[in-house]
């Protein structure tokens, strides 16, 4: 299955969390940065080898970044 098909499949998925009662976050309460403090990540398969070891990045607010 290629990665695009991956993606669809994904995008077919619906959510098992019930979305009654829910409230909207109004957007100005969102400003602020995203960080990344001391992050490790290894795949399932290679548990040995860190793809990351303390990872540290932080995003400013208004902006897009892609990993």
């Amino acid at each position: 299955m290629s990665a695009g098909a991956r993606i669809h499949e994904y995008q077919k998925l619906t959510s098992s969390i019930p979305l009654e009662q829910g409230i909207c976050i109004p957007f100005h309460s969102m400003l602020g940065q995203v960080q990344f403090s001391n992050v490790g990540f290894a795949y399932p398969t290679r548990e040995q080898q860190m793809v990351l070891e303390n990872f540290n990045f932080t995003i400013p607010c208004g902006k897009t970044v892609a990993l």
